[in-house]
């Protein structure tokens, strides 16, 4: 799946996301004071693109790519 990226204010979601590579089960809704994340999308095609993201090193400790990953172009069906 594909969800939006937010800071700790539950109402910031507005251009980042993120692809669920597994499930990510902290990011679920708990209560009002643990809203979760909201999910927008699934990956229908294309699932070796997100491995190969996947497989990009990252800072230690981090999910942050040593470089950047530039995605070009994403389509609809």
């Amino acid at each position: 799946t594909i969800g939006m990226a937010r800071s700790s204010d539950p109402n910031s979601a507005t251009s980042q996301f993120y692809f669920n590579y597994q499930d990510n089960l902290g990011f679920d809704y708990v209560s009002d004071s643990f809203p979760g994340y909201a999910v927008f999308a699934n990956v229908i095609d294309g699932m070796e693109v997100i491995d190969a993201i996947s497989a990009v090193q990252t800072y230690p400790n981090s999910t942050v790519p040593l470089e950047d990953v530039i995605i070009y172009s994403i389509y609809r069906k």
